[in-house]
Formats: structure tokens, sequence, C-alpha cells
């Protein structure tokens, strides 16, 4: 009577699938199937790990470069049945041959039927790894460069803090792509020059730089040559920011103040004459903001108010002097630290901030 033995083999067993046992069920519907139309050879860049793929190139997004590759190439190629799920690659390096050839072990867990429990499956494949050069490789090794970026600032002074702030913002905002069109990156205390490979990543990162800092932004070319008959420039993104940075001493105007914090293009300032805080919009034609470079600075205690008259004293060589402003007079303390800074022949005192005065 069907289905007390297996058409197939002729044994029996607990259950029967189409008249098959389970063993005779599986031999007969495997999990994977690879297409007849997998082509075994992988092209990867052999210096950043980039693959060749459907006429593109794609470039990694995790340190195992290889195992990503082997996974978009085969990905298209195999064809899961039932609830067949991939859980495993195995890439062994150590097993090219003289071809270059190298071997894949897939691994897939799952089954193609519920009167079946779930089961794992392996299957070998064979591709070939070709090493070869990426275009934005050749053009790093080569030291070519279609765009250039100079990043300046209006104050002059380019700070630590706000370099580093514009590298994040620029890596984080382009693909690992783009990156590798970056040639060359130099940074000085007063600027930042990028030279690129591609003119698309270029004008991103200055399109980037002008919506984040409200920068000024001019665009010259220069003719390069010729490439297959059509002319070949370089273009070159002079972009120029406000430059301020949390703790400047900034004049806007013929007022001295101290910035607190810098949020895009809004500034929070301490005026130096009140110590009222103020905030002020960074915009195209608004008052020329200007930085103090290297501002003459000194620590001194408060020894004595008798408005409008403070009295203060050094601490560096105990030197007391006396200074009149009568709006701080009632606002500092005796016994108070604050700093000196002598500009323009005026003393400011700048008193040591609270978080609730920073704006945090």
């Amino acid at each position: 009577m069907r289905g007390r033995f297996c058409i197939e083999c002729g044994k029996k067993a607990d259950v029967y699938i189409e008249g098959l046992c389970p063993e005779c069920y599986r031999n007969r519907n495997p999990l994977l199937q690879i297409s007849k139309n997998y082509r075994k050879e992988i092209r990867l860049c052999k210096y950043c790990g980039a693959l060749y793929y459907k006429g593109k190139w794609l470039y990694p997004k995790t340190q195992d470069y290889l195992r990503e590759a082997i996974e978009i190439t085969v990905k298209d190629v195999l064809k899961v049945f039932g609830r067949g799920k991939i859980v495993n690659y195995y890439v062994n390096l150590s097993g090219h041959d003289n071809l270059g050839n190298t071997n894949l072990k897939i691994t897939v867990y799952g089954t193609v039927s519920s009167k079946i429990n779930d089961y794992y499956e392996t299957y070998f494949l064979t591709c070939r790894i070709k090493y070869v050069t990426c275009p934005s490789c050749i053009d790093l090794l080569s030291k070519h460069e279609v765009s250039n970026i100079q990043i300046r600032t209006k104050s002059k002074n380019l700070s630590n803090e706000l370099r580093s702030e514009i590298k994040h913002l620029i890596f984080k905002n382009i693909t690992p792509q783009q990156q590798h069109h970056i040639v060359e990156w130099k940074e000085t205390n007063t600027s930042i020059d990028i030279k690129l490979s591609s003119k698309a990543t270029a004008k991103k990162i200055a399109s980037l730089l002008s919506r984040k800092y409200d920068a000024d932004v001019k665009i010259t070319s220069k003719s390069i040559g010729q490439k297959n008959g059509k002319p070949k420039t370089r273009e070159t993104y002079r972009i120029l920011i406000h430059g301020i940075s949390p703790n400047d001493i900034i004049t806007v105007g013929n007022y001295v103040y101290k910035v607190l914090k810098v949020d895009h293009k809004t500034f929070l300032l301490l005026s130096l004459k009140t110590h009222e805080p103020k905030i002020i919009e960074y915009r195209k034609g608004a008052p020329k903001i200007k930085v103090i470079k290297n501002p003459d600075l000194r620590e001194a205690m408060i020894i004595s108010l008798s408005p409008p008259n403070i009295q203060l004293m050094y601490l560096d060589n105990y030197e007391i002097f006396e200074i009149q402003n009568k709006v701080l007079s009632f606002k500092l303390k005796e016994g108070q630290i604050v700093s000196v800074l002598k500009y323009n022949e005026e003393m400011y005192l700048i008193p040591r901030m609270s978080k609730s005065i920073r704006g945090e």
C-alpha cells in the first residue's frame, strides 16, 4: 500500500512526503540551488578591497572585505528553498591552487517541508580571486587630482576644535568610496587643504561646509590639458568660514566678548564690559567679527570693591592695581578669581564660567 514504503529507497518511515521518506525527499529537494550562470571570478582591488560588480566598483563597508565581496557576488546565484537560510560562508584562503582558485563553503539551515525538522546542509563552490587596482586607487597612487578645496577662516585662525569638527562633518557625510577620492589632506593652524580625484566629491564637500557654516564659496577652474579630445579642468573651491570656537576672545564692532558656545551659525557670547550674555547670528552682511589672537591674559584676585572702583592683585607677581567699572563692581565679589585681558589700552575682566552662563 502506498505510503508504507518509500517509493525511492523502499525503506519504511514514520512520515512520508509525496511518497518519499524524509531522507529521499531532502535528496530530491535541496535547500540551496546554485545558478548555472555562476561566474567564478571575483575582482578585488588589492589596495582598498573594492569589488568590481556589475560594471561598478563597490567599496567595502567592513574590515572583512573578502567575505563581504563573496556574499555580494554569490547572493544572485544562490536560491534558497523552504524555510532555508544561509547561516555561514567559509572562505578557505589557504586553499589557493595554481590558478588562484579559492574554495568557498556555504552552510544552510532550515527545512524544505513542515514534516521534517530543521537541519543543516553544506555546499561547496570554487571562485577565483583576481586582484586588480580600482580607478580611485590608480588616481591615488598617481597623485592625480582634479579638484582642490581650500578652507580658510575670516579670523585667520583655525583652532584644533574647529579642524576636528570639520573633519568629522566631512567623513560622516561622504561614503567610503568618496573617502577614497581624497588624494591628500593637509592641516595648519590657519587652513585645511584637500586634494581630490573626483569633482563630484569635491562639490559635495563644498556644499556640506557651505550649509553648515554659511560659508562664502568661490570656485575657480584651470585647464590641465585634454583627454580623448575633450578639455580637462581642475576646479578649486575656496571656502571662507567664520572660524569662531568656544573660549575665543572676539570683537564685534567696538565691543569685546568671550565666546561661550557655538551652534552652527549662532554664537552665545559674554560681554566683557557688563558680563551680560548676548546671542548673535553669523550671516552675510553681519557686523565684522575679529578673533583676538594670543590674548594677553593674567589671573588676578579681587581684593576690594568700592563702586565704581575694583581693586585687584595679580597672582603671578602680587602687583596691586585698580580699574573702574560701575556695572561689574556690583556683580563681582571680593576674593573672586578672574582673568584680566589687556586690549587696546583697556582692561577687561573675564569671570570663571558656570554651566548656566555657558548655556549647558
